[in-house]
């Protein structure tokens, strides 16, 4: 009778167990869209990866997946959570549901099977916590991170001057050429000036020219001042004649 118990008991131990590392239920996928995205392991999610979430078992364990409808069957590694619908226990990657043959379905029903072998760095059995592991390292010796933050404050500040400079450069340069292109406008003024000038006295002149057609351009004014070489009438002659005529006359 004690023998039989225990038999007993063993039984139920080992379908216990065999129910514990094999899950049936509904399997769905990733959409090729969520190439790219985090997953809950800290990697990127590939559409061509052969990964899937499992709400439970820790990151890395594989997982032998079985479409029950045609008997393919595949293996994954766990690298995210989920899912959380009602009735799935297990979401494939994009790759892995196709060589499933369930990518027409959108949901089968699969038979999920935790392999023995090629387990993750760490035992299947702990529990998770839901905490993230904290690794503490002692540091370098003699390391000071004021000096660090100082040696990247002197940096950065030596950037900014430098950016500075270049700007300041830049600056005058271009107040150089502003210059250059001010006193350029003004020689093209003065010129442009002068060339108009000229232009009008040549235009006066012609002007003149045909109100006066005898006269030659280079004709000077007649002065009506009397010329210096004249000679002047003597004024002894009319003395002499005023002296004549008193004589006739008499005294």
């Amino acid at each position: 009778m004690h023998r039989l118990a225990c038999l007993v008991l063993l039984l139920l131990t080992l379908s216990a167990s065999a129910q514990h590392r094999t899950q049936k239920g509904k399997a769905t996928y990733y959409s090729r869209k969520a190439t790219g995205a985090r997953t809950a392991d800290g990697g990127r999610l590939h559409h061509d990866s052969l990964t899937c979430a499992h709400r439970t078992l820790p990151f890395g364990t594989l997982l032998k997946v079985t479409n029950l409808r045609n008997q393919k069957s595949i293996i994954v590694k766990v690298t995210d959570r989920g899912p959380y619908r009602r009735g799935c226990i297990i979401d494939l990657s994009y790759g892995a549901a196709a060589q499933l043959g369930m990518l027409a379905q959108g949901l089968a029903m699969v038979e999920v099977q935790r392999m023995s072998g090629n387990n993750p760095p760490y035992r299947l059995d702990d529990v998770e916590t839901g905490m993230p592991d904290f690794e503490f390292d002692f540091s370098k010796a003699r390391y000071s991170f004021i000096k660090e933050w100082n040696k990247k404050a002197d940096e950065e500040h030596e950037m900014e001057d430098k950016h500075l400079t270049a700007r300041k450069q830049q600056a005058a340069k271009r107040l150089a050429e502003i210059k250059e292109a001010k006193a350029t406008i003004e020689e093209e003024k003065d010129e442009k000036q002068k060339l108009t000038a000229s232009q009008q006295a040549k235009e006066r002149q012609h002007m003149m020219a045909a109100h006066h057609p005898g006269m030659p351009n280079n004709q000077k004014k007649t002065s009506s001042r009397p010329q210096s070489g004249t000679k002047k009438e003597d004024p002894s002659i009319w003395r002499n004649v005023f002296q004549k005529v008193k004589n006739w006359f008499g005294d």
